[in-house]
C-alpha cells in the first residue's frame, strides 16, 4: 500500500473537532493489527489509541489525528506535486509517514520495536495527550512528534503561559462611578504589557521571533457607553523562551492581581524545552536538514524524554488549501524508517 493511499483512507475521515474520532482509530487500529502490533484504545465519546510491537519498544511515534475546520476537502487530490486535503499537513501526513514506515520494516531482525500513540483534541485543549499521561502508561526515551516541520529536526520549542482575566466593579450610571471593571481592566493589563520591555532584553537567536511575546487575544466588557462596566473579560497568551521568565510571569500576574478586582484561571501552560542530545545528531545526518527551534506548540511540549518534531512538509498548517508535497511525504517515510532501525537496531 502506497503512502498515499494510507493518506488518501485518512483525509477521507471528518476530524474537525473530533467529529469521526472513533472511525479514524478503528482505521488506524485495523491497518496496525494487520501488521501485528497489540493495539489498545482508551477513552469514552473520544478514544486515544497506543500500539506497540511484540519486543519491548525503545522508539515511539506521538500524533493527533484531529484537525481545524480550514474549509479544506475531505477527498485526496495532487496538483503540480503537491497533495491537498483536510489535514494533509496537519498531521494526517505524519500519520501516513508513520504508518507507511513500520510497515517497511522487520520487527523480527532487531533487537527493540516501537511504540505509536495517537491522540484527540490536540487543536484544542491537548485533552488527548492528557488522558494518555493519566494511565501511567511507561512510554519510550527516544519520540517523535510527527507533526509538518518540512522534515527538519525541530530540537525545541517555546513555552506558553494562556491567562483568562476576569475583573469586576459596580454597575451604574456613567456619571457616578464607584468601581469599573474596565479601568481595572486596563491599568492591570498596562502594567503587566510592561513585561514586553523585559522579554525584549532578552533575545534569543534560536527562534524567528527572538524573544517571549505576549498578546492580549480577547478584550470584552460593559453594555452601552454611558454605563460603569461590572464584569470585563480578557486573555493574555504569552510564548516563553526561557523557564525563569515563565516563572517570572506567574509571579508578576499574582501580585498585580492583589491590586485590582479580579481573579483568573490558566488555560495552556508550559515551560519550553530544548533536546541538544547526541541522538538530534543522528536526525541531522539522516534527514541531511540542520536543527531548528519549533515555531509553536506541539504534544512534544507535555512529554518527558528525548523528544523532537519531525514530520512532512511544507508547513501549511491551519491554511486553505492546505498541502504537503509528495516528494516530502516519501522522504518523510524514509526517514522515519532509518530512525527506527538506528535506534533499535
Amino acid at each position: 500500500m502506497k503512502v498515499e493511499d494510507i493518506l488518501k483512507e485518512l483525509v477521507s475521515f471528518n476530524t474537525i473537532k473530533d467529529k469521526e474520532n472513533n472511525k479514524i482509530m478503528n482505521y488506524i487500529k485495523t491497518y496496525l493489527e494487520k501488521l501485528n502490533f497489540n493495539c489498545k484504545t482508551y477513552g469514552t465519546d473520544r478514544k486515544i489509541l497506543v500500539a506497540r510491537t511484540k519486543i519491548e519498544p525503545k522508539f515511539c511515534f506521538f500524533g493527533h489525528t484531529d484537525t481545524v475546520d480550514s474549509n479544506n476537502p475531505l477527498e485526496l487530490y495532487e496538483e503540480s506535486g503537491n497533495l491537498y486535503g483536510l489535514g494533509v499537513s496537519d498531521m494526517k501526513g505524519g500519520i501516513a509517514a508513520i504508518l507507511k514506515a513500520v510497515s517497511m520494516i522487520d520487527f523480527d531482525r532487531l533487537s527493540y520495536g516501537v511504540m505509536l500513540v495517537f491522540t484527540y483534541g490536540e487543536e484544542t485543549d491537548f485533552s488527548g495527550i492528557r488522558l494518555f499521561l493519566k494511565q501511567i502508561i511507561k512510554y519510550p526515551e527516544y519520540i517523535i512528534v510527527g507533526e509538518p516541520t518540512d522534515n527538519i529536526p525541530m530540537n525545541g520549542t517555546k513555552g506558553a503561559i494562556e491567562y483568562h482575566f476576569n475583573f469586576y466593579g459596580i454597575k451604574d450610571h456613567s456619571s457616578r462611578i464607584k468601581e469599573s471593571s474596565n479601568i481595572n481592566c486596563v491599568k492591570f493589563l498596562s502594567e503587566l504589557l510592561e513585561l514586553d520591555n523585559y522579554f525584549k532584553e532578552r533575545e534569543c537567536n534560536d527562534y524567528e521571533f527572538k524573544h517571549t511575546t505576549m498578546n492580549y487575544g480577547i478584550i470584552k466588557g460593559g453594555d452601552v457607553v454611558n454605563m460603569v462596566s461590572d464584569h470585563t473579560f480578557a486573555t493574555c497568551d504569552f510564548r516563553v523562551i526561557h523557564d525563569e521568565e515563565y516563572y517570572y510571569i506567574k509571579k508578576k500576574v499574582e501580585e498585580l492581581s492583589k491590586k485590582y478586582n479580579m481573579d483568573y484561571k490558566i488555560g495552556m501552560d508550559f515551560l519550553p524545552f530544548s533536546n541538544n542530545s547526541d541522538i538530534v545528531n543522528v536526525y541531522e545526518n539522516i534527514t541531511n536538514k540542520k536543527r531548528q527551534m519549533c515555531y509553536g506548540l506541539s504534544e512534544a511540549s507535555v512529554l518527558k524524554g528525548n523528544r523532537v518534531v519531525l514530520g512532512p512538509g511544507p508547513i501549511t498548517a491551519h491554511q486553505e488549501n492546505e498541502h504537503i508535497s509528495k516528494e516530502s511525504l516519501y522522504e518523510c517515510v524514509n526517514n522515519y524508517k532509518e530512525i527506527i532501525e538506528y535506534i533499535c537496531k
